[in-house]
């Protein structure tokens, strides 16, 4: 596996390349979640890149920068073995330079849910995820849909900016008790990490309601109350067309749940969908 720590290390070896490139954007601490999205990024395509970068622009001020977790030696074996190609691993100064001054505005999927509560995070996402594909030149790239919002606001991106790129929606891969596989899970404590299932159960709850024919406000107001009746410190449930990630009408046939939510101080994200008839 090539590891490369420059931009002009990186396109040396895409300019020697015949063939398609997978792409699976990372901020490392990997797990099974990530591999799952590099085994989407090797599907029909000839060259596998990982980039492990921690991009301190999509970190707001109370976000945790400093303290995200960063594995590199465990991550490059993880990759080593599931048959990566190569891994971009730039320094902070690498991916901007002081003379850097010019930065994406996330469109009108980023407006709302994540929007509200991290103010500026998904302009940080698309603009490190902007210079990556610029960089890469990917055919396909792999997201999680466990960050549901934030696949729909790099989709956004791709059709803005006219980039032949395919993005390969991955599902969220989760443990036995439903809880989404996340870096953050990892400063959960034992107990905690039992209890964390019951967002994703309160998930399920929301989603049941809204298709029996409850209304979204009722749903998502109940479960709320649940979790909190649990210790948790809940910022949204939130009942959204799948699609537009606008409110549900009728007329909505695909049918999101998401929900953010802090236990024991750690801040949790989910989603399911589902299709409405």
């Amino acid at each position: 596996m090539n590891i490369f720590h420059t931009i002009a290390e990186l396109r040396a070896w895409r300019r020697s390349l015949t063939g398609t490139v997978g792409f699976a954007p990372t901020m490392g601490n990997l797990h099974d979640g990530h591999i799952a999205c590099l085994h989407a990024a090797q599907l029909g395509t000839n060259h596998s890149v990982v980039s492990i970068f921690v991009n301190p622009t999509q970190f707001a001020p109370t976000d945790d920068f400093a303290k995200y977790p960063r594995t590199l030696e465990d991550d490059l074996k993880l990759l080593t073995a599931n048959g990566c190609d190569a891994v971009f691993v730039p320094s902070v100064d690498e991916m901007y330079p002081r003379s850097a001054s010019t930065k994406v505005i996330a469109g009108s999927m980023a407006q709302g849910l994540e929007g509200d509560f991290r103010p500026g995070h998904f302009d940080g996402v698309a603009t490190v995820c902007l210079k990556l594909f610029q960089i890469v030149e990917p055919a396909v790239v792999a997201f999680g849909c466990k960050d549901l919002q934030q696949m729909r606001v790099i989709q956004q991106l791709i059709n803005d900016f006219n980039m032949p790129i395919r993005l390969e929606a991955v599902p969220t891969t989760r443990e036995a008790s439903g809880l989404a596989l996340s870096s953050r899970n990892r400063y959960l404590t034992p107990d905690a990490k039992v209890q964390a299932s019951q967002l994703n159960q309160g998930l399920q709850d929301t989603l049941r309601q809204v298709i029996a024919g409850t209304s979204p406000a009722s749903a998502e107001a109940k479960t709320t109350a649940v979790l909190e009746e649990h210790g948790w410190d809940v910022d949204y449930i939130a009942v959204r067309d799948a699609v537009t990630f606008q409110n549900i009408t009728p007329e909505t046939t695909d049918v999101a749940v998401l929900g953010a939510a802090r236990l024991s101080g750690v801040r949790l994200i989910d989603n399911i969908s589902a299709i409405r008839s």
